[in-house]
């Protein structure tokens, strides 16, 4: 009983055999349109399984007093609106449910009685491939720490490139291709142990209690976002309570934390503060580390309504983290890493009289990163990296109907972006075999980067919508510019059944470190990737979603190093972000695949989601032979199966299968005679790892009292412990090669106190 997570087991088991009392709690909700958030007076919203309906107020607000505990789906309906249903509304003793739910209009001759409700919604200005992601559905599952981004690696078309991460590898392309937006603001990561270049990490920053809704667009998205190749990761942060003050307290092997919320002036100004502290040093054992990471991270967001049409926000998020990893059998430095992340952000939104809204923002972004690598059989330094990049940055959006057939959007964005690296490498041979000097490179770079977009919204008919769009980008440092049309497309044969079609280019400007790693690379172009996408959407009920995409990608103007011609940049893993030779932009690639999709809503007990997706990426550099990416998996599955039989019991499994990824193996031979890994040149992503499959569980127990919920929750990963290989690593120590493994079987899980 001396091991912690032994007596988290026992405290979650007890609590599994205590049977709820009969306590009460509260809905509050506001119904508005998806597209302007203007509030929608007279919505009629009703509880079927309580037989309780009630009426929207003329600023859309709604509320159900004492209602019996669990959780509950509720039915929206407007005139010239389509009606919905929203799952997962979950009633807790003591805490007042605050929700905002979201109706599209309908427009051109729809008649409301012949549209039936349904639990998915998709903005009539995404075409295809996005994904609608609520709270609840990030909480419980399986296998990802309640992390917004290892949910998503769940879905069609996305993989996971490594268990102690997550990166999103989306449609073949590499994890920086990925953008995330936070409440408006552009965010370069939302993660802890990040590298320098990717969107991932290895511990998500966010607090799942501080997430309303998660939007996920992986093809052929508008042209309000940009500066992306291949995803669009959009999480909009839930507003803190307005009436009263509640939180939320937990305590697990990972840490602790805590969201607390309330009313500043009593339904006009609210706040919400959550943190994060860890203390992994508890599961050392379990995820077989020798290092332990450690990090502290917290978020703060106050809202003050004006009134009903116009709304100011307050953001401040970040993180500071540390990991010190010793020397060992496989890793022959000693290694120091650390980092500081914050973002700082208001805005302002107007909702329009007439059909329409603007939202101004201005926002400030930081991340700092530093490493150091020292030999521990010498004590001589062999790497070092200081930097820290960020920006200033304003954006106006807006958004206006100019008819009932046609609707107009626009952005207009500025950012002031700063980027300093001091980088030092010592004299070396690389893996490669390519000798490489000392490496001193200081640079302190201000410079400007702006955006700007239109896109119209057409209504030709009551079946066929289009979406067409224009953006621009100019980056001032490498003085290049960038246009991207994009195009898209949905027709409806039936109610519940559409064809739905995308075209656009998009582009982006190289990381910056890359550029700064040779004076030569500072003229670097805009990496470019062209989408074509088509797909079907089937509802054959109202909780259930069926679709089926295929998908084609075309890069230009990919990064090579000049030194390792056959390697594209993008094509390169997730580690290594530091390139110190001269980059020639001529690398190209083509990922293509087809999707399919399965998602069942929690409306009855029960849910799932089941996705396939079968692809092939092939890269070709400045040798003009073309290769197999990294992250070519072939065939990927993923299978969450959930269950909740009672109200305080929820179960969920979950099931992952890829190809396995290829890699280049060792030249044994040279390897040896260096003393050091040395790759095989003739062999270059020839070999293939064994194919990836894991199995996941997690179970969720709550035990309610008057005023408060005892929650805990236990997780298990990889429960037949599969012995996934990550990669090869030479062993300096021993000479050899060694294989590396993803995580073991792993138990984690917590107890919390919602108030």
């Amino acid at each position: 009983m001396n091991n912690p997570m032994n007596i988290i087991v026992l405290i979650i088991l007890c609590c599994s055999l205590i049977y709820a009392q009969e306590y009460l709690g509260e809905i509050q909700g506001q119904v508005v349109d998806i597209i302007t958030g203007k509030p929608i007076p007279g919505a009629f919203v009703e509880i079927r399984k309580l037989d309780l309906q009630t009426t929207c107020d003329s600023g859309g607000n709604f509320e159900f007093k004492k209602i019996p505990l669990g959780g509950y789906n509720l039915y929206i309906n407007s005139d010239m609106y389509k009606p919905v249903i929203i799952t997962d509304v979950v009633v807790e003793s003591g805490r007042t449910v605050q929700r905002l739910f979201k109706l599209e209009e309908l427009k051109l001759g729809y008649i409301r009685d012949i549209v039936t409700p349904s639990a998915f919604t998709k903005p009539e200005d995404n075409s295809t491939s996005v994904t609608l992601i609520n709270q609840e559905e990030v909480r419980r599952s399986p296998g990802t720490m309640e992390d917004a981004q290892r949910v998503v690696q769940n879905l069609p078309g996305v993989s996971a490139p490594a268990d102690g991460h997550n990166d999103l590898i989306v449609r073949g392309g590499s994890p920086a291709e990925n953008l995330t937006i936070l409440d408006y603001i552009e965010v370069p990561n939302i993660n802890h142990f990040t590298t320098q270049i990717n969107g991932g990490g290895a511990i998500n920053m966010l607090n799942t209690d501080a997430i309303r809704e998660v939007r996920f667009l992986t093809g052929a998205f508008p042209a309000i976002y940009g500066d992306r190749l291949s995803s669009v990761l959009d999480i909009d942060l839930r507003e803190g309570n307005k009436q009263k003050m509640g939180g939320y307290g937990e305590l697990g092997v990972a840490g602790v934390g805590g969201l607390f919320e309330g009313p500043i002036k009593e339904n006009k100004m609210s706040y919400l503060v959550s943190f994060r502290k860890s203390f992994l040093e508890l599961v050392r054992e379990g995820l077989d580390i020798t290092a332990v990471p450690e990090y502290t991270n917290a978020l703060v967001k106050g809202v003050y309504d004006i009134n009903s049409n116009n709304k100011i926000g307050i953001i401040g998020f970040g993180g500071i983290d540390r990991i010190d990893v010793p020397a060992d059998t496989v890793i022959a430095e000693d290694i120091l890493n650390k980092g500081k992340h914050y973002v700082t952000g208001a805005y302002w939104k107007n909702i329009w009289r007439k059909g329409g809204y603007s939202v101004i923002s201005v926002s400030r972004v930081y991340d700092y990163y530093y490493s150091d690598m020292i030999k521990a059989a010498t004590g001589k330094r062999t790497f070092f990296n200081e930097s820290d990049e960020g920006y200033n940055g304003i954006r106006y959006e807006t958004s206006m109907d100019l008819s009932n057939k046609f609707s107009l959007g626009s952005a207009l964005e500025g950012k002031n972006v700063f980027f300093n690296h001091h980088f030092w490498a010592e004299e070396d041979t690389t893996e490669w075999g390519n000798s490489r000097d000392e490496t001193d490179i200081e640079k302190n770079i201000s410079s400007f980067k702006g955006a700007a977009s239109i896109q119209l919204v057409s209504r030709l008919s009551r079946r066929l919508t289009t979406i067409t769009g224009l953006r621009g980008d100019y980056f001032s440092f490498t003085k290049k510019s960038a246009i991207s049309p994009r195009v898209g497309t949905t027709y409806k044969i039936l109610e519940n059944f559409s064809v739905n079609g995308g075209y656009g280019i998009f582009q982006q400007a190289p990381p910056y470190v890359w550029m700064t790693g040779n004076p030569e690379n500072t003229k670097l172009p805009y990496m470019r990737c062209d989408h074509y996408v088509a797909g079907v959407d089937y509802f054959p009920v109202a909780s259930l979603k069926i679709s089926i995409e295929g998908y084609l990608k075309k890069y230009g103007k990919l990064p090579v190093a000049e030194e390792t011609p056959w390697q594209v940049l993008t094509n390169g893993g997730i580690d290594d972000p530091f390139v110190f030779d001269r980059i020639i932009p001529e690398g190209t690639a083509s990922s293509r695949g087809i999707e399919f999709f399965a998602q069942k809503k929690l409306f009855e007990n029960y849910y799932f989601i089941a996705s396939y997706t079968l692809s092939k990426s092939r890269f070709k550099g400045l040798d003009g032979i073309e290769r197999p990416g990294v992250f070519d998996f072939g065939n990927m599955i993923n299978l969450v199966l959930g269950w909740k039989p009672f109200r305080w019991l929820e179960t969920s499994t979950k099931w992952r299968y890829n190809g396995g990824g290829v890699y280049t193996p060792f030249d044994e031979e040279a390897s040896r005679r260096a003393g050091t890994a040395r790759y095989d040149t003739t062999r270059i992503l020839k070999e293939k790892y064994p194919p990836y499959h894991r199995l996941d569980i997690r179970a969720d127990f709550r035990k309610s009292f008057s005023g408060f919920n005892f929650i805990t929750f236990i997780d298990c990963w990889n429960v037949y412990d599969r012995k996934n290989v990550f990669m090869y690593y030479w062993s300096e120590e021993k000479n050899k090669s060694i294989e590396m493994y993803q995580f073991a079987r792993f138990i984690y899980g917590g107890i919390g106190i919602e108030f």
